[in-house]
């Protein structure tokens, strides 16, 4: 499988998972609870896919131009909000099931989460131009093989 396809169905994973574990939040926990392990799994995926460009950037970060500069900061920021959420919502499982309150770690897992897909909407916005091309040009090949048959 081609590295393009392989992103564009994790990265469409992601926004599914995503979509499930926002939907489930107020409702059925244990839903919540797999669906939100899933996207992390994915997530550790989709920044291991883009470790080579995440480190290239920091590395040479002040030659970089503006545009990448600000990509790279949101996703920083995109990363701190998701990892603060995944942990605070391990440890409110952890009070879960023990029986312990757990209020403040709840609030700031509900907090990050807010942020964090708050961030990833910026995220896809940033990546929306890739998006585009790549789905017309999918669509301009699926044209030309129903023209070819």
């Amino acid at each position: 499988m081609n590295k393009k396809l392989t992103r564009i169905i994790i990265d469409g994973l992601m926004l599914v998972t995503l979509i499930v574990t926002i939907a489930t939040m107020r409702g059925n926990m244990i839903v919540h609870t797999v669906f939100g392990g899933v996207f992390t799994l994915l997530m550790v995926v989709h920044v291991w896919i883009t470790w080579r460009w995440t480190k290239g950037i920091a590395k040479n970060f002040k030659k970089v131009k503006p545009k990448i500069k600000w990509r790279f900061i949101v996703n920083k920021l995109l990363s701190t909000a998701w990892l603060l959420c995944i942990v605070t919502g391990i440890i409110a499982g952890v009070f879960t099931l023990t029986g312990i309150e757990g209020l403040v770690i709840r609030r700031i897992h509900g907090v990050s989460g807010v942020l964090a897909c708050a961030l990833t909407v910026v995220h896809m916005v940033q990546h929306r131009q890739r998006l585009m091309t790549l789905l017309k040009r999918k669509k301009k090949v699926a044209q030309v093989q129903v023209a070819e048959v």
